[in-house]
């Protein structure tokens, strides 16, 4: 059976995202393209949500860039391979600071894109790799909160969760995709539950998920929290504080 590569591409221009659909594509290679992302928030949700092995994500994003992504990928022990494309050269020592597998140059050459996927499956095949995939399986597998309904419960991924908020007896859970959800059990219990590194008490009445921080303002006390369509400001206690400086935020 021909191996295929379970793939995701991140890019904002359209042009692009087609050239690099057509060049898999025509590729001697199987590839099952699993979603296409304009920007790096978008990405990072597409990734934890399809959970493809190969991503090629352009550097220079709207927003958030490549980097940022690759940096939350890195942040959250994330085993996935990474082939930065850009139209820059200069981007290309950078890139392989955050543990890309490849970095490919706009207009993107058949041949060259051919050399890379070789050598990927080449690695694809190595004993390594599959201990790779097995610790992305359990990744999943582990990061998940159970969280009781009517009809039984439902597992939801930590990535998904912006923060968690107080409320009496109850959590409510602030989701990536606009949703809340309430939890019949006090922040310190949800707190346990996560044991989670990326979360941290913001303050008495916040549990704030690190990889969804996008500005501290120092004086005010206060952080900003965005995804794609949301964004939060929440107060910091002189604890929270403490932990952000911890974590080297």
């Amino acid at each position: 059976m021909p191996i295929v590569i379970k793939t995701l591409i991140v890019d904002d221009e359209k042009d692009s995202r087609d050239s690099m659909a057509a060049l898999l594509s025509q590729s001697p290679f199987q590839f099952d393209i699993v979603g296409f992302a304009l920007g790096a928030q978008n990405g990072l949700e597409l990734i934890i949500d399809q959970q493809p092995e190969l991503v090629f994500l352009d550097i220079n994003l709207p927003g958030k860039d490549g980097f940022w992504l690759a940096q939350k990928l890195r942040k959250l022990k994330f085993p996935i391979n990474i082939i930065f494309i850009t139209a820059f050269n200069e981007y290309a020592e950078q890139a392989f600071r955050y543990a890309a597998f490849d970095f490919l140059t706009k207009p993107i050459e058949a041949q060259r894109l051919h050399e890379t996927i070789q050598r990927y499956l080449s690695e694809r095949a190595d004993n390594k790799f599959t201990e790779k995939l097995d610790r992305l399986k359990k990744f999943l597998d582990q990061k998940k909160l159970k969280v009781a309904t009517p009809d039984g419960f439902k597992l939801i991924p930590h990535d998904q969760i912006i923060y968690c908020e107080a409320d009496g007896n109850y959590t409510n859970l602030l989701l990536a995709n606009g949703m809340r959800q309430v939890v019949s059990a006090q922040m310190g219990k949800v707190e346990e539950l996560l044991d989670d590194e990326n979360f941290i008490r913001a303050n008495r009445s916040a549990l704030i998920n690190t990889m969804y921080l996008e500005e501290y303002q120092r004086k005010a006390k206060l952080i900003i929290l965005t995804d794609t369509l949301q964004k939060f400001s929440i107060k910091l206690s002189s604890s929270g504080i403490k932990k952000l400086k911890e974590m080297g935020l």
